[in-house]
């Protein structure tokens, strides 16, 4: 089977290992380098297969910005994905990293599993049916672009379930499915309707919510326009449930 090939840059040796570890951990994976500065990076590029980028922004000799236009550059061998771990936070960055299609845009210090997901979410997506539910529940969303450090991916990942073990909360959404939800985490109704609204919009920004079809069963056409947080939910917990 082959391997999903990662590239990790980063100053801190520290941060690498992590790093490093987390995706040592998931299989299909592999690191096939762990450099501490731009340019040791650009060369690995250009001789290289590289399918992820995983770099801070502020490395030696040519800066995480520099390096990602090169590998955004038609003359390089573009990577599947480019994943961003920083301390920078200015909105300037943030929305110039964007301008260069990065697919995630994490801040320093950040929890290692979550940068492995991160991976597994710029992966094609696959099922395993040995994966618990909430497993399984989990890999949709990311593979949909739901970010896993936003509220609303807790929220919609409970909500699913919550729908899975009782189908006919399809019909009270407003009235029990949200209250649920709520009572889990502690907060209010309307901020987890308002965290899932987030949550997909967010995911439809990034054009990968078709991934969805992967759950379960395939049904073309069922997303043409951006759904709404009942139909989202609905759409991934009757995935499973026809499965």
């Amino acid at each position: 089977m082959n391997q999903t090939q990662v590239l990790i840059v980063d100053e801190s040796l520290g941060a690498r290992k992590a790093v490093e570890k987390a995706l040592d951990d998931r299989g299909g994976v592999e690191v096939v380098g762990s450099v501490g500065n731009g340019l040791d990076a650009l060369d690995m590029i250009q001789s290289k297969t590289v399918d992820v980028l995983i770099t801070d922004l502020e490395v030696p000799a040519l800066d995480g910005f520099l390096l990602i236009e090169a590998v955004r550059d038609v003359r390089l061998k573009n990577t599947a994905g480019v994943i961003v771990l920083t301390q920078l936070v200015r909105e300037d960055f943030v929305y110039r990293a964007m301008s260069l299609d990065v697919d995630y845009y994490m801040l320093k210090p950040f929890d290692p599993y979550v940068v492995g997901c991160r991976v597994m979410d710029l992966l094609p997506p696959k099922c395993d049916s040995r994966l618990s539910l909430d497993e399984r529940i989990t890999d949709v969303l990311l593979s949909a672009g739901i970010p896993a450090h936003i509220k609303g991916y807790y929220f919609l990942r409970d909500a699913v379930k919550t729908m899975i073990g009782d189908p006919d909360i399809i019909n009270a959404i407003t009235k029990e499915l949200y209250p649920t939800v709520a009572c889990h985490f502690n907060t209010s109704p309307l901020r987890v309707e308002r965290a899932i609204c987030h949550a997909i919009n967010v995911a439809w920004s990034k054009g990968r919510m078709q991934n969805i079809r992967c759950a379960a069963v395939d049904r073309p056409g069922l997303i043409q326009s951006k759904p709404t947080n009942g139909k989202f939910i609905a759409l991934v917990a009757d995935a499973f449930l026809a499965g």
